[in-house]
Protein backbone atom coordinates (compact mmCIF):
# COMPACT_ATOMS: atom_id res chain seq x y z
CA UNK A 1 0.00 0.00 0.00
CA UNK A 2 1.19 3.52 -0.84
CA UNK A 3 0.02 5.61 2.09
CA UNK A 4 0.11 9.39 2.39
CA UNK A 5 -0.83 9.52 6.07
CA UNK A 6 -3.00 8.12 8.84
CA UNK A 7 -5.40 9.92 11.19
CA UNK A 8 -5.81 7.77 14.25
CA UNK A 9 -9.18 9.14 15.38
CA UNK A 10 -11.90 10.93 13.40
CA UNK A 11 -15.44 11.65 14.55
CA UNK A 12 -16.47 13.37 11.28
CA UNK A 13 -15.70 11.09 8.35
CA UNK A 14 -18.09 8.20 9.03
CA UNK A 15 -21.54 9.30 10.23
CA UNK A 16 -22.29 7.90 13.65
CA UNK A 17 -18.88 6.27 14.09
CA UNK A 18 -15.44 7.08 15.41
CA UNK A 19 -12.90 5.72 12.94
CA UNK A 20 -9.28 5.67 11.89
CA UNK A 21 -8.64 7.27 8.47
CA UNK A 22 -5.97 5.83 6.16
CA UNK A 23 -5.06 8.20 3.30
CA UNK A 24 -3.96 6.32 0.18
CA UNK A 25 -1.45 8.20 -1.96
CA UNK A 26 -2.28 9.19 -5.54
CA UNK A 27 -5.27 10.75 -7.30
CA UNK A 28 -6.53 10.72 -10.89
CA UNK A 29 -7.99 14.26 -10.62
CA UNK A 30 -6.34 17.67 -10.32
CA UNK A 31 -9.03 19.75 -8.63
CA UNK A 32 -7.59 23.30 -8.44
CA UNK A 33 -9.18 23.78 -5.00
CA UNK A 34 -7.85 20.45 -3.66
CA UNK A 35 -7.15 20.78 0.06
CA UNK A 36 -4.82 17.76 0.19
CA UNK A 37 -2.49 18.46 -2.78
CA UNK A 38 0.31 16.46 -1.18
CA UNK A 39 -1.73 13.31 -1.79
CA UNK A 40 -2.15 13.80 -5.55
CA UNK A 41 1.16 12.48 -6.91
CA UNK A 42 1.51 8.71 -7.03
CA UNK A 43 5.24 9.24 -6.45
CA UNK A 44 4.63 10.67 -2.98
CA UNK A 45 3.76 8.99 0.30
CA UNK A 46 5.42 5.86 1.61
CA UNK A 47 4.97 2.16 1.18
CA UNK A 48 3.31 0.56 4.17
CA UNK A 49 3.41 -3.19 4.62
CA UNK A 50 0.61 -5.35 5.96
CA UNK A 51 2.34 -6.02 9.24
CA UNK A 52 3.01 -2.32 9.94
CA UNK A 53 -0.58 -1.41 9.19
CA UNK A 54 -1.95 -4.36 11.15
CA UNK A 55 0.04 -3.32 14.22
CA UNK A 56 -1.07 0.31 13.89
CA UNK A 57 -4.74 -0.66 13.57
CA UNK A 58 -4.47 -3.18 16.39
CA UNK A 59 -3.44 -0.35 18.72
CA UNK A 60 -6.01 2.05 17.25
CA UNK A 61 -8.68 -0.61 17.81
CA UNK A 62 -8.61 0.18 21.51
CA UNK A 63 -10.38 3.44 20.63
CA UNK A 64 -12.19 2.81 17.32
CA UNK A 65 -14.06 -0.06 15.67
CA UNK A 66 -13.82 1.00 12.04
CA UNK A 67 -11.40 2.23 9.36
CA UNK A 68 -12.11 4.66 6.53
CA UNK A 69 -9.77 4.62 3.53
CA UNK A 70 -9.51 7.99 1.80
CA UNK A 71 -7.00 9.76 -0.39
CA UNK A 72 -6.05 10.81 -2.94
CA UNK A 73 -8.26 8.28 -4.65
CA UNK A 74 -8.21 4.86 -2.98
CA UNK A 75 -9.68 2.93 -5.93
CA UNK A 76 -6.37 3.50 -7.74
CA UNK A 77 -4.99 0.87 -5.32
CA UNK A 78 -7.66 -1.85 -5.32
CA UNK A 79 -5.23 -4.52 -4.16
CA UNK A 80 -4.29 -2.32 -1.23
CA UNK A 81 -7.95 -1.95 -0.27
CA UNK A 82 -8.35 -5.74 -0.35
CA UNK A 83 -5.28 -6.11 1.89
CA UNK A 84 -6.72 -3.51 4.26
CA UNK A 85 -10.09 -5.28 4.22
CA UNK A 86 -8.37 -8.50 5.24
CA UNK A 87 -6.63 -6.80 8.15
CA UNK A 88 -9.90 -5.20 9.28
CA UNK A 89 -11.58 -8.61 9.15
CA UNK A 90 -8.86 -10.13 11.33
CA UNK A 91 -9.23 -7.34 13.88
CA UNK A 92 -13.03 -7.26 13.88
CA UNK A 93 -13.13 -3.76 12.39
CA UNK A 94 -15.42 -2.49 9.65
CA UNK A 95 -14.06 -0.80 6.52
CA UNK A 96 -15.46 2.25 4.73
CA UNK A 97 -14.18 4.29 1.80
CA UNK A 98 -14.23 7.86 0.51
CA UNK A 99 -14.01 8.09 -3.30
CA UNK A 100 -14.36 10.63 -6.10
CA UNK A 101 -16.56 8.12 -7.91
CA UNK A 102 -14.75 8.25 -11.25
CA UNK A 103 -13.85 4.54 -11.34
CA UNK A 104 -17.20 2.76 -10.87
CA UNK A 105 -15.90 -0.59 -12.17
CA UNK A 106 -13.24 -0.60 -9.45
CA UNK A 107 -15.74 0.33 -6.75
CA UNK A 108 -18.16 -2.38 -7.85
CA UNK A 109 -15.51 -5.04 -7.27
CA UNK A 110 -14.84 -3.78 -3.75
CA UNK A 111 -18.37 -3.32 -2.41
CA UNK A 112 -18.58 -6.69 -0.68
CA UNK A 113 -15.66 -5.63 1.56
CA UNK A 114 -17.14 -2.26 2.56
CA UNK A 115 -19.69 -1.15 5.15
CA UNK A 116 -19.95 2.52 4.12
CA UNK A 117 -18.98 4.74 1.17
CA UNK A 118 -18.88 8.51 0.75
CA UNK A 119 -18.73 9.97 -2.76
CA UNK A 120 -17.30 13.41 -3.48
CA UNK A 121 -19.57 14.98 -6.09
CA UNK A 122 -17.96 18.20 -7.27
CA UNK A 123 -20.76 19.85 -9.27
CA UNK A 124 -24.19 19.14 -10.78
CA UNK A 125 -24.14 15.88 -12.73
CA UNK A 126 -26.06 17.59 -15.52
CA UNK A 127 -23.29 20.16 -16.12
CA UNK A 128 -20.30 18.47 -17.75
CA UNK A 129 -18.41 21.71 -18.42
CA UNK A 130 -18.65 22.87 -14.81
CA UNK A 131 -17.65 19.42 -13.61
CA UNK A 132 -14.50 19.59 -15.75
CA UNK A 133 -13.69 23.02 -14.30
CA UNK A 134 -14.14 21.67 -10.79
CA UNK A 135 -11.74 18.75 -11.37
CA UNK A 136 -9.10 20.73 -13.25
CA UNK A 137 -9.90 19.37 -16.72
CA UNK A 138 -9.62 15.89 -18.16
CA UNK A 139 -11.63 13.68 -20.49
CA UNK A 140 -15.29 14.50 -21.01
CA UNK A 141 -17.91 12.30 -19.41
CA UNK A 142 -16.43 12.15 -15.90
CA UNK A 143 -19.78 13.21 -14.43
CA UNK A 144 -21.43 10.18 -16.09
CA UNK A 145 -18.95 7.87 -14.41
CA UNK A 146 -19.82 9.50 -11.08
CA UNK A 147 -23.51 8.99 -11.86
CA UNK A 148 -22.80 5.31 -12.53
CA UNK A 149 -21.04 5.03 -9.16
CA UNK A 150 -24.11 6.43 -7.43
CA UNK A 151 -26.37 4.02 -9.31
CA UNK A 152 -24.21 1.09 -8.19
CA UNK A 153 -24.33 2.25 -4.58
CA UNK A 154 -28.07 2.91 -4.68
CA UNK A 155 -28.75 -0.56 -6.03
CA UNK A 156 -26.36 -2.24 -3.59
CA UNK A 157 -28.25 -1.17 -0.46
CA UNK A 158 -24.93 -0.19 1.17
CA UNK A 159 -25.07 2.92 3.39
CA UNK A 160 -23.51 5.87 1.53
CA UNK A 161 -23.39 9.65 1.54
CA UNK A 162 -22.68 12.28 -1.10
CA UNK A 163 -20.32 15.06 -0.10
CA UNK A 164 -19.73 18.35 -1.89
CA UNK A 165 -17.14 20.97 -1.00
CA UNK A 166 -18.67 24.43 -1.45
CA UNK A 167 -16.07 26.46 -3.37
CA UNK A 168 -16.47 30.16 -4.27
CA UNK A 169 -16.40 30.81 -8.06
CA UNK A 170 -17.35 27.16 -8.75
CA UNK A 171 -20.45 25.96 -6.92
CA UNK A 172 -21.07 28.31 -3.99
CA UNK A 173 -24.38 29.71 -5.16
CA UNK A 174 -28.00 28.68 -4.66
CA UNK A 175 -28.74 27.97 -8.33
CA UNK A 176 -25.87 25.51 -8.67
CA UNK A 177 -26.60 23.79 -5.34
CA UNK A 178 -30.25 23.52 -6.37
CA UNK A 179 -29.25 21.78 -9.63
CA UNK A 180 -26.80 19.52 -7.81
CA UNK A 181 -29.44 18.40 -5.32
CA UNK A 182 -32.05 17.89 -8.04
CA UNK A 183 -29.58 15.79 -10.04
CA UNK A 184 -29.11 13.56 -6.99
CA UNK A 185 -32.81 12.75 -6.66
CA UNK A 186 -33.34 9.06 -7.23
CA UNK A 187 -29.61 8.41 -6.82
CA UNK A 188 -28.91 9.45 -3.23
CA UNK A 189 -30.83 10.77 -0.26
CA UNK A 190 -28.00 12.07 1.93
CA UNK A 191 -25.81 15.10 1.15
CA UNK A 192 -23.15 16.81 3.26
CA UNK A 193 -21.96 20.26 2.20
CA UNK A 194 -18.40 20.98 3.30
CA UNK A 195 -16.94 24.44 3.84
CA UNK A 196 -14.03 25.23 1.49
CA UNK A 197 -10.68 26.08 3.11
CA UNK A 198 -8.42 28.43 1.12
CA UNK A 199 -5.14 27.52 2.81
CA UNK A 200 -2.75 25.10 1.15
CA UNK A 201 -4.85 24.39 -1.95
CA UNK A 202 -3.37 23.18 -5.24
CA UNK A 203 -4.00 26.29 -7.36
CA UNK A 204 -2.51 29.41 -5.70
CA UNK A 205 -5.29 31.60 -7.13
CA UNK A 206 -7.81 29.76 -4.93
CA UNK A 207 -5.83 30.72 -1.84
CA UNK A 208 -7.10 34.28 -2.29
CA UNK A 209 -10.73 33.18 -1.94
CA UNK A 210 -12.56 33.45 1.35
CA UNK A 211 -14.27 30.50 2.97
CA UNK A 212 -18.08 30.58 2.77
CA UNK A 213 -19.58 31.76 6.05
CA UNK A 214 -21.68 29.50 8.24
CA UNK A 215 -24.74 31.56 7.32
CA UNK A 216 -24.04 31.04 3.61
CA UNK A 217 -23.58 27.30 4.18
CA UNK A 218 -26.86 27.09 6.10
CA UNK A 219 -28.66 28.91 3.30
CA UNK A 220 -27.24 26.54 0.67
CA UNK A 221 -28.10 23.57 2.85
CA UNK A 222 -31.72 24.70 2.99
CA UNK A 223 -31.77 24.87 -0.81
CA UNK A 224 -30.53 21.27 -1.06
CA UNK A 225 -32.99 20.15 1.60
CA UNK A 226 -35.89 20.93 -0.75
CA UNK A 227 -34.90 17.90 -2.81
CA UNK A 228 -33.14 15.45 -0.47
CA UNK A 229 -34.16 13.62 2.68
CA UNK A 230 -31.03 14.35 4.70
CA UNK A 231 -28.71 17.35 4.41
CA UNK A 232 -25.84 18.25 6.72
CA UNK A 233 -23.30 21.06 6.59
CA UNK A 234 -19.80 21.22 8.02
CA UNK A 235 -18.19 24.52 9.01
CA UNK A 236 -15.17 25.34 11.11
CA UNK A 237 -17.31 27.63 13.23
CA UNK A 238 -19.88 25.05 14.31
CA UNK A 239 -18.77 21.61 13.08
CA UNK A 240 -21.43 19.26 11.69
CA UNK A 241 -25.02 20.49 11.68
CA UNK A 242 -28.06 18.68 10.35
CA UNK A 243 -30.82 20.68 8.69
Amino acid sequence: MKVGGVQEISTLDWPGRTCTVVFFQGCNLRCPWCQNPGLISQDGGRKMGKEDLREFLRKAGRLVDSVLVSGGEPTLQPDGILELAGICGELGMELGMETNGTLPHRLEGLLSHLSFVSVDVKAPLSDGSLYLRAIGGGPEGVEERVRRTLEILRDSGLPFEVRTTVVPTLNANPEIVDRLARDLRGLADSLCLLQFRPSGVLDPSYRRLGAPTREEMLSLGRVARRWLGRVRIYTFEAGLEEL
